[in-house]
């Protein structure tokens, strides 16, 4: 769900920003960068190459979704 993907970025976003030794940088949408970087999935040599552009050195993604008794699932990948 769209809000609840929303609420867990913003969170995370929160999170790392607070954290000593880590900036954020600009975030982006996970399927844009896909697109703007010609991504056809999230293999790792593409998604580093788009957070060299991105000015990142670490790049943090994910998914979520609808799991057993009303819950998520949550996926998350860093890739360094």
């Amino acid at each position: 769900p769209d809000q609840v993907a929303a609420n867990i970025t913003q969170e995370l976003r929160n999170r790392v920003s607070s954290t000593p030794k880590y900036r954020m940088v600009p975030g982006r949408d996970l399927v844009e960068v896909k697109l703007v970087f010609s991504c056809p999935d999230e293999a790792a040599s593409c998604m580093a190459s788009a957070a060299k552009s991105l000015g990142a050195a670490k790049l943090l993604f994910g998914s979520v979704r609808r799991g057993g008794n009303d819950g998520y699932l949550v996926t998350l990948k860093m890739l360094d």
